[in-house]
């Protein structure tokens, strides 16, 4: 209501009284009132703690529930700005003081942010503060907020333990091959910033298959978590160490041009992981292959230089495994040119390019021709011949070393039976058996059934396995040892001195022969320390019951040297190359009382 005065020549006569019936605005800030305590009280039940902010002053009101959540009485927190302010945690703090000044500035129509909150006993939780201006001034800004605060702690939690499963490696903790990836280009994108060189290794494990499949994936997973720890602790702290899978690792090592750094560090990894692994009361011996590419002289993406890191990694494992290699382009045609064998490989048998050649193997005290090694060859219709140390680890990694081998296996004990009854008298032939086949798990041949089905005895044939097969042998493969044993099928240790022996291996197998590497007979006669050596493999295997064959002989003065030493057996290039099993028959029929050389 409002009064006016009426005035006249002689003064006021009246008063004007205007009256305005407000009845519909007391009811509606009545109803806003209402509905604002009705909206508080639902949102305090739904167990969130309610809040509200008058922008303009700063002024603020927190509910019960607010104060219940971080572990607060009703009476313990006062209604200040302040009193939520100083319980953020300060990693968030900016971003959400960023995130109140926005919208105080009328931008957004919805208030919404998430930081950690102090609780009273010190604990953090993470919270989502979520609210709308129920009033707005004339230019749209909020002069009145209302909102909660919940407590998504366990969500975040599960949130994140989301996250760290699709990014992490659950065996080694390591970055996996997604946030590899991730990181990789993110590397990359700084790289063409700041200017600076981008190293990859591409890091994969020699032969850790057979670690795997001979000691059981139990001990092969805390191998590969040592194995992780190993390669963490060769690099900084900036550098990311990621498991793709598998056995395989990556590196990355970001850098102002300095590639010797990273051969450096590339020669430390080979050799921190050919340290002896102590697990489950057995040493393993491992090694590693390394390829190393380095943006941008060698790729301008992820995907090239992963590409390239994986060309060398075979480059590496080619030119012997246990060494770190650079990318070349020429190693693009290499992969392919693998790439290509392998899928030749698996029609070579039914195609009829694979052959077993026959190297003799000659008594040295008389010369007699007493025995025979088996060797796969391959001959390549349109490649020619391929090395055997070329398609062997193919056909072990691509699994069709069981079926060449069986095969292989099956020639040998065709070949033996007709030499046995060609000279009237047991003639072994020795087949090598990869540790693959030891634990294949496929539709195999049962070599000593076969024998037995052949009408052949055990000492027909005699098995060459590999140092590694002894120190890292499961179960699965002593007792197959063990049952060649029992059926006379004699075990021969290749390439004796050119890993980690171990005289208890020797006798808990009971091998019959040890082959001595051609990397010391050939230098024999020149060299006085590998004359030492095997002069001493020689004494050292007779003490224990072992006969000694030695490998690689192709001269007269290493023929020679070796039976003074009072070496068992020879075979070597100065007697005959492996060669087809007709012209061995031939070598048999024509020298069996004393093999000379072919050049004689």
């Amino acid at each position: 209501m409002t009064n006016t005065a009426i005035e006249d020549e002689s003064g006021v006569c009246g008063v004007l009284v205007i009256c305005n019936d407000i009845t519909k605005e007391h009811v509606a800030a009545d109803a806003l009132r209402a509905s604002e305590a009705r909206l508080k009280s639902v949102l305090e039940l739904s167990g969130t703690g309610v809040w509200e902010w008058h922008p303009a002053s700063n002024a603020v009101t927190f509910s019960p529930g607010w104060a219940h959540m971080l572990g607060y009485d009703d009476d313990e927190i006062e209604d200040k700005f302040d009193s939520w302010q100083s319980r953020i945690h300060p990693a968030d703090m900016a971003q959400a003081l960023r995130i109140v000044e926005t919208y105080r500035a009328g931008k957004g129509d919805i208030y919404e942010a998430q930081y950690r909150m102090q609780c009273k006993n010190g604990d953090w939780i993470w919270v989502r503060s979520l609210g709308a201006a129920v009033v707005r001034d004339a230019s749209g800004k909020p002069t009145k907020v209302i909102g909660t605060n919940s407590d998504i702690s366990l969500r975040r939690q599960s949130e994140e333990k989301i996250w760290h499963q699709a990014n992490y490696d659950d065996l080694t903790g390591l970055p996996n091959r997604c946030l590899f990836r991730s990181r990789l280009g993110w590397e990359i994108q700084k790289a063409n910033r700041d200017h600076y060189s981008v190293d990859l290794l591409f890091i994969d494990l020699d032969r850790f298959k057979e670690v795997n499949d001979l000691l059981g994936h139990a001990i092969g997973d805390t191998v590969l978590r040592e194995v992780a720890a190993r390669i963490k602790a060769c690099v900084r702290a900036s550098d990311t160490v990621a498991r793709l899978g598998g056995d395989e690792f990556t590196v990355i090592i970001a850098h102002f041009g300095r590639h010797h750094y990273v051969a450096h560090i590339s020669q430390k990894i080979l050799d921190a992981l050919n340290a002896a692994f102590f697990i489950a009361n057995k040493v393993i011996y491992l090694s590693a292959s390394i390829g190393i590419t380095i943006y941008q002289a060698d790729a301008d993406t992820p995907e090239e230089m992963l590409r390239n890191a994986d060309q060398a990694m075979y480059a590496a494992k080619a030119a012997g495994r246990n060494q770190f290699c650079f990318f070349t382009r020429s190693m693009q045609s290499n992969a392919l040119h693998r790439l290509r064998l392998i899928a030749d490989l698996r029609h070579a048998l039914k195609k009829k390019q694979l052959r077993v050649f026959y190297q003799p193997v000659s008594d040295l005290a008389t010369g007699q021709i007493c025995k025979a090694e088996a060797l796969l060859r391959w001959f390549h219709p349109e490649l020619g011949p391929v090395e055997p140390s070329e398609f062997i680890p193919l056909a072990e990694e691509s699994g069709l070393i069981n079926e060449i081998g069986d095969w292989v296996f099956k020639d040998a004990v065709s070949w033996s039976a007709q030499w046995s009854a060609r000279i009237g008298m047991t003639f072994q032939v020795s087949v090598n058996k990869s540790p693959a086949q030891f634990v294949s798990r496929g539709k195999n041949t049962n070599w000593m059934n076969y024998l037995h089905d052949k009408g052949l005895a055990g000492a027909n044939i005699s098995l060459e396995i590999t140092e590694g097969l002894l120190l890292q042998a499961s179960g699965i493969v002593t007792d197959a040892l063990l049952a060649y044993r029992d059926a006379g099928i004699q075990i021969s240790l290749d390439d004796f001195g050119t890993g980690y022996s171990s005289m208890t291996y020797l006798q808990k197998f009971h091998i019959d022969y040890l082959k001595i590497d051609q990397s010391f007979v050939r230098d024999m006669a020149t060299n006085a320390g590998d004359r030492a050596i095997v002069r001493s493999i020689i004494v050292m295997a007779h003490e224990l019951g072992l006969k000694v064959i030695a490998e690689g002989i192709e001269t007269v003065e290493q023929a020679r040297l070796l039976t003074t030493a009072q070496c068992d057996f020879g075979q070597g290039f100065y007697y005959s190359q492996a060669v087809p099993p007709e012209q061995m028959t031939a070598l048999i029929q024509k020298n069996t009382k004393r093999l000379l050389p072919l050049h004689h």
